[in-house]
């Protein structure tokens, strides 16, 4: 996909990449190179294991139609305005409805510090029989 200029450059004339255009191709070939080897050692292993070549071949290409599927599934079951956290849903103020519930019982219960449970001589750990260690 060549300018129409570039198409008839005089001879010894080329166009080169250079700065970050350079620098981008040589990372992606570079990423390309490692994930084929990473594919190829993933493969060998796969082979070690089942003893065969042709179920590590079926294993790694059902890999990336898993991914989409998981993908489209969330996509699909997970409504855009809901966050992911369970029953914790922001009111129309954008407050946490069980935050909120927590510091008013914090509230009417008065100073948290002061109801909390002394220790239990069960939960303190044990002193040494011998004294202290010298």
């Amino acid at each position: 996909m060549a300018l129409p200029a570039a198409k008839s450059l005089p001879p010894g004339v080329e166009i080169k990449q250079f700065g970050d255009a350079e620098i981008m191709g040589e990372v992606f070939e570079s990423f390309a190179t490692a994930m084929g080897a990473g594919i190829m050692m993933v493969y060998a292993v796969l082979v070690l294991l089942f003893g065969s070549f042709l179920q590590p071949i079926t294993i790694l290409f059902s890999l990336p139609l898993s991914i989409g599927g998981a993908i489209v599934a969330l996509a699909h079951h997970q409504p855009a305005d809901q966050p992911a956290g369970g029953d914790r849903h922001p009111d129309a103020d954008g407050h946490r409805h069980q935050e909120r519930h927590h510091a008013g019982r914090l509230r009417h219960r008065g100073d948290a510090a002061r109801h909390r449970r002394a220790p239990t001589p069960s939960s303190m750990p044990a002193a040494s029989a011998r004294g202290p260690s010298s």
